[in-house]
C-alpha cells in the first residue's frame, strides 16, 4: 500500500461545469494554508493578531511566529474529515476515474447510495474527531469542527472514527490520517503536532472566522482553478499557485494607524475646523488613556459628537494597532446621512500607495445614490472592486469579497445599522467572520439612548465580547439614561477581572453635562465637561389637540416656520390635510416613513434647503412641516416654534434639537419667535394619545408628563430631565392617578422583562467556554432579513415595491421615471433593477397586525404570482420582492382597506369593506 498515493489521490472538490476536472484534497489544503499565510502576514490587523498571540504586545512578540505556523497548520488540516469513506463516497459518484484509481491502491470506497447505511458525518465533525483521536490539542480540533460555520455539539462528539467513518477499511484510513498529519505539520513548519498551544475561547473564535474567510477564498475556483483528473497535481506550482490567486483577490494590506496624537492642526485637516472644548477633551482622554476600551460620550445635540469620536477613533487606532472603523445608526436614514462624512473622512487616512475597503451595509444600501455610484464600475462576485479617486495614488474601494452577506465587517470602513454589530451577539452560522470583523475596528455606535430593552439585549452581549477581544468602543448619545450608562460599562468590562470603581464612585448616578465617561484597563474614570457656549431656552407650553390650528396660525402670523411631530402616520396624514384647508397661505410639507424611496429623499432634500443653514428667510416663512419621528434624527433642520405629541423625555429632547438649532437664522426669526417655544399637544380627554400610548407606554408617559417644566434651558438641563424620568424619581401623583400610575409601571415592568427573556432565545453565551456548543442547538442559518428581525423587537412590517396596472402593463408612478412601462418580458438590467427596487414603502401597519396578515400575505402571493409570470421570475433578487399595484387612480382595495397614494401626503390607509378591527 502506498499510503502516500492514497492521500494525494483522495478528492476535495469538483468542477461543476466540467466533470474532467477535479481539485486533490492535498492541494486544497495546500491552497488553504497558503491563503492562511498570507492573511496573517498582509491583511489581519496588528490589534487582531495581538489578541490570537495572547492579548498583549508582549505576548504578539513572544508567539507571532508560533500563530503563523498554526494558521498554516489549520490551513492544512481544515479538511481532513474529508478523507472518509463517507465524503469520499459521495464525492466521487461524479469522479469515476479517481475511484478506479484509489480502488487500484487498494482501497474501496462503496458507492454513495451503500453509504447512507452510514451515520451521515459532516466532513467538518469527522475532521474534529479524526484530530482529537491522533491527540491533537482539543481548541485546535474544535476549531476544524467549526470551520463550516457551526461548532459541535456536546452530544455529536460521542462517535467513534472508526465506526462511523471508514467503511471497513479502518487500518488504511487510519494510516491516511497520520499521514495527513505528518505532512501538515512538517507544511506548517512545527517540529511535532505537540507544539500546538491550548486556546482561550476568544482566540478560538477568531481563527475560526480566519479559516472560513480561507477556506472560502480557496474554494473558488477563479482563484483555485481545478486540475485534470487524469492528475494528482504537482507541488512545484507552489507558491507560485498561492502567489497569483492572491494577486488577483487584491484585498487591501492591514491598515498601519498614523500618530499616536492628535494636535489642532491634524484635527483641522480632517475636518475642516479647529476642534471645540469636547472635541478636544475626548481627544484628551483618548491620548492619555493606558489601554483604550468603552468610551460613553454624552453631549448636546449638534455639539460635534462625531468629529470627537472620529479623532478618538484615530488616536486609538493608532494605539491598539486597529485596521478600521465600524460606525452603527439606529436607522437606514442616519447611515445614509452619515455616509459621506465617512467617505470623506476614510479619504484623508489614506497615505501615498495606500488601499482600504469601504462598505455601506444595510437592506438598502445600493439604493443610496452615494454609494450607488460607488459600485458602477463593480464587478461579478469576487471579481473585482470599485473604486474611489484619491490622491497619491491611493485607493478607496469597495471590495466584491466583502459585499457577501456575512462578510462585511471584514471591510477596514463599515457604515452600518447597528443590526449588524447586535448580529454579533446573535447565534447563527458563521458568526466567527462577523467577531473576525469587529475585533479589528475601532468601534463606534451613535445614538445608543434609542434602543430599547429587547435590543439592549444583544447590545450588551455585543459589548460583552467587544471588551473580551480588547475593541475600543465609543458610544455616543445627547439623552443617555444613567441605567443604561452602567449597563453598557459592566458589559464591556464583564470578562476581566478586578474590575475597580473607586476612581469614580459616583461615576453610576454622575449627572454632569457633557460627561465622559471611560474605562482604563479594568478602572471606570469620568469627567464633567463645563463648557462655555450657546445655551438655548426654550419655553415649553401645553396645547389641546383642537387648538392646533389656531396656535400655528397665531404663531405664523409674521412669517416664520413650524415643526409638527404627531406620534403616528395617519395623525400626520389627517393633521397636514386639516392645516391645508384651514391655512391656505401656509406651505405644508409632510414627511414619514410611508413616502417611496425617492419621495422621501426629495422631501428630506427640499427641507434641508429649506430649513437648513443655507435656507433664507423667504424659503422659511409660513412653511410648516409635519411628521413623524423620522423628524428627531438625521436631519439638520431648524424651526422657529414645534408642536409635538407627548412622547418620553429623552426622544422630547431630541425633539428640541430641532428647533433654534442654527444661531445664524436667528436674525431671520419673528420677533414673537425669537424665543424658541414648543407646544406639547394634549387630548381633549385625559387619557392620552391612543397612538402614542401603544408605541411608547404610559408609565414614561406619566413620568415626562408630570416631570416637564415650563422652561427648559439646553443643554444645561438634560441630565437632570432624562435621569429623573428614567431613574428613582417619585413623581409624587395623587388621588386617582397613583393607581393608574402604579398599574402603569408593573405592565412596565412586565413588559421590560418579557422582552429581555424574549431576546434571550438566540443570544450568545458569554466569552468563557469552549467552542464545542458556543451556537447551542442553532443548526440553521438565518437569512438576513430574518437575523436582522431577531435583534430588533418591532411589530410585523411588510415593505412592498408600488406600480400601478394598466392592462396587462405595469408603470412606475406618473411622477417617478416619467410613468414608464416595466419591461415584464425580460429580466432588467442592473441599472433598471435599481430603479425598480427603489419604488419600495412600508405597509400601513393595519395591515400587519396579527388579525390581519395571512390575509395581507395571501393577496401579496397573488399579485407576487402575477406580476412573476414571465420572465422576472428568474431573477433572485425580483422573485423575492412583494408589490402593490394600484390602479390608474393611483388607489385599490387591498385585504379589506382602502389604500391610495398622493405624492404629497405617501400611502394612505382608510378603512375598506371587511374590515373589521379598525
Amino acid at each position: 500500500m502506498d499510503v502516500n498515493k492514497l492521500m494525494r489521490s483522495l478528492a476535495a472538490k469538483t468542477n461543476p461545469n466540467d466533470s474532467a476536472q477535479w481539485l486533490p484534497l492535498w492541494m486544497h489544503a495546500r491552497d488553504t494554508a497558503g491563503i492562511m499565510e498570507k492573511l496573517w502576514k498582509h491583511w489581519l490587523p496588528a490589534a487582531v493578531r495581538r489578541e490570537i498571540c495572547g492579548g498583549s504586545e508582549e505576548a504578539l512578540q513572544e508567539n507571532e511566529a508560533l500563530f503563523q505556523k498554526v494558521c498554516v497548520f489549520l490551513g492544512m488540516a481544515h479538511d481532513i474529515g474529508k478523507a472518509t469513506a463517507v465524503f469520499q463516497a459521495r464525492i466521487l459518484e461524479m469522479l469515476p476515474e479517481v475511484r478506479e484509481r484509489l480502488a487500484e491502491e487498494g482501497l474501496e470506497i462503496p458507492s454513495d447510495a451503500e453509504s447512507k447505511r452510514i451515520f451521515n458525518v459532516p466532513h467538518a465533525l469527522a475532521g474534529q474527531v479524526i484530530l482529537r483521536d491522533l491527540h491533537v490539542e482539543e481548541g485546535i480540533c474544535e476549531i476544524v469542527g467549526a470551520h463550516h460555520g457551526r461548532p459541535a455539539e456536546c452530544s455529536e462528539l460521542k462517535i467513534k472514527s472508526e465506526d462511523k467513518l471508514c467503511w471497513d477499511s479502518f487500518e488504511y484510513w487510519g494510516t491516511i490520517w497520520s499521514e495527513f498529519l505528518s505532512y501538515a505539520v512538517r507544511m506548517s513548519g512545527l517540529n511535532c503536532v505537540e507544539e500546538l498551544p491550548e486556546l482561550s475561547i476568544t482566540q478560538q473564535v477568531l481563527l475560526s472566522g480566519l479559516i472560513i474567510m480561507a477556506d472560502w477564498i480557496a474554494s473558488n475556483q477563479f482563484y483555485f482553478p481545478t486540475i485534470s483528473v487524469d492528475e494528482l497535481g504537482s507541488e512545484k506550482v507552489y507558491p507560485k499557485r498561492v502567489q497569483a490567486a492572491w494577486k488577483k483577490l487584491e484585498l487591501p494590506e492591514y491598515r498601519t494607524a498614523g500618530a499616536l496624537g492628535m494636535g489642532e492642526e491634524s484635527f483641522q485637516d480632517r475636518f475642516g475646523f479647529s476642534p471645540n472644548k469636547l472635541q478636544a477633551a475626548v481627544m484628551d482622554v483618548a491620548e492619555n488613556v493606558g489601554e483604550p476600551g468603552l468610551l460613553i460620550i454624552e453631549a448636546q445635540m449638534g455639539v460635534g459628537k462625531t468629529e470627537a469620536a472620529l479623532a478618538a477613533s484615530e488616536i486609538f487606532a493608532g494605539i491598539c494597532g486597529s485596521g478600521g472603523l465600524f460606525f452603527g445608526l439606529p436607522t437606514q436614514a442616519t447611515a445614509n446621512g452619515i455616509f459621506p462624512r465617512i467617505l470623506d473622512w476614510a479619504k484623508k487616512q489614506l497615505e501615498q500607495g495606500q488601499k482600504f475597503s469601504l462598505i455601506l451595509k444595510h437592506s438598502k444600501a445600493d439604493l443610496n445614490p452615494d454609494y450607488a455610484k460607488l459600485l458602477e464600475e463593480m464587478k461579478t462576485q469576487f471579481e473585482g472592486e470599485a473604486q474611489i479617486d484619491c490622491e497619491d495614488d491611493a485607493q478607496l474601494v469597495v471590495h466584491s469579497f466583502f459585499r457577501g452577506r456575512k462578510q462585511a465587517l471584514l471591510s477596514d470602513f463599515v457604515v452600518a445599522t447597528v443590526d449588524q454589530i447586535l448580529m454579533a451577539a446573535l447565534k447563527q452560522k458563521h458568526l466567527m467572520l462577523r467577531h473576525l470583523g469587529m475585533a479589528g475596528k475601532i468601534v463606534i455606535i451613535d445614538e445608543v439612548h434609542a434602543y430599547d430593552a429587547y435590543m439592549s439585549v444583544y447590545l450588551e452581549q455585543a459589548l460583552c465580547w467587544l471588551g473580551a477581544y480588547h475593541v475600543p468602543v465609543i458610544l455616543l448619545s445627547a439623552t443617555l439614561p444613567a441605567e443604561q450608562r452602567v449597563s453598557f460599562v459592566n458589559a464591556y468590562l464583564s470578562n476581566r477581572d478586578g474590575s475597580s470603581q473607586e476612581e469614580v464612585k459616583e461615576w453610576k448616578e454622575a449627572r454632569g453635562y457633557p460627561l465622559l465617561t471611560w474605562t482604563d484597563e479594568n478602572k471606570i474614570c469620568q469627567r464633567e465637561l463645563q463648557l462655555q457656549g450657546n445655551t438655548r431656552n426654550v419655553l415649553i407650553k401645553r396645547v389641546k389637540e383642537s387648538a392646533r390650528i389656531d396656535i400655528l396660525r397665531e404663531k405664523l402670523m409674521d412669517g416664520g416656520c413650524a415643526i409638527v411631530i404627531l406620534s403616528t402616520i395617519r395623525r400626520a396624514q389627517e393633521f397636514a390635510k386639516e392645516v391645508r384647508a384651514q391655512m391656505p397661505e401656509a406651505e405644508i410639507i409632510l414627511l414619514h416613513s410611508a413616502f417611496l424611496m425617492p419621495d422621501r429623499a426629495a422631501r428630506e432634500q427640499e427641507l434641508l434647503q429649506k430649513l437648513g443653514k443655507p435656507s433664507t428667510k423667504a424659503e422659511r416663512d409660513h412653511l410648516i412641516v409635519i411628521g413623524t419621528s423620522v423628524l428627531e434624527q438625521s436631519l439638520d433642520i431648524d424651526g422657529d416654534v414645534m408642536l409635538t405629541d407627548l412622547c418620553p423625555m429623552d426622544l422630547l429632547l431630541q425633539r428640541l434639537g430641532r428647533l433654534h438649532r442654527h444661531p445664524i437664522h436667528d436674525d431671520m426669526r419673528p420677533n414673537q419667535l425669537k424665543t424658541a417655544q414648543c407646544y406639547v399637544i394634549e387630548p381633549d380627554e385625559d387619557a392620552f394619545e391612543s397612538g402614542t400610548s401603544r408605541i411608547y407606554g404610559d408609565y414614561l408617559l406619566m413620568r415626562t408628563k408630570k416631570r416637564l417644566p415650563d422652561h427648559i434651558t439646553l443643554p444645561t438641563d438634560i441630565p437632570n430631565l432624562v435621569q429623573d424620568c428614567y431613574g428613582t424619581w417619585d413623581p409624587q401623583f395623587a388621588g386617582e392617578e397613583v393607581s393608574i400610575y402604579q398599574k402603569a409601571g408593573e405592565k412596565e415592568i412586565k413588559k421590560t422583562k418579557l422582552k429581555r427573556t424574549g431576546a434571550q432565545t438566540y443570544v450568545l453565551g458569554d466569552p468563557d467556554e469552549s467552542l464545542t456548543g458556543w451556537l447551542g442547538n442553532v443548526k440553521s442559518d438565518f437569512s438576513e432579513g430574518k437575523a436582522m428581525a431577531q435583534v430588533r423587537d418591532a411589530e410585523n412590517s411588510i415593505e412592498v415595491l408600488l406600480f400601478i396596472k394598466h392592462e396587462d402593463e405595469i408603470r412606475y408612478l406618473p411622477w417617478q421615471q416619467e410613468g414608464e412601462s416595466l419591461p415584464l418580458d425580460r429580466i432588467p438590467s442592473k441599472e433598471e433593477k435599481r430603479k425598480i427596487l427603489q419604488q419600495c414603502v412600508k405597509l400601513p401597519g393595519a395591515l400587519c397586525k396579527t388579525w390581519k396578515i395571512d390575509m395581507t400575505l395571501k393577496e401579496l402571493n397573488q399579485i407576487r404570482q402575477w406580476v412573476l409570470a414571465g420572465e422576472w421570475k428568474q431573477d433572485a433578487e425580483l422573485r423575492e420582492e412583494s408589490f402593490l399595484l394600484l390602479d390608474e387612480n393611483l388607489e385599490t382595495n387591498f385585504a379589506g382597506f382602502h389604500l391610495r397614494y398622493t405624492k404629497a401626503e405617501g400611502l394612505i390607509c382608510e378603512k375598506g369593506e371587511g374590515d373589521d378591527r379598525t
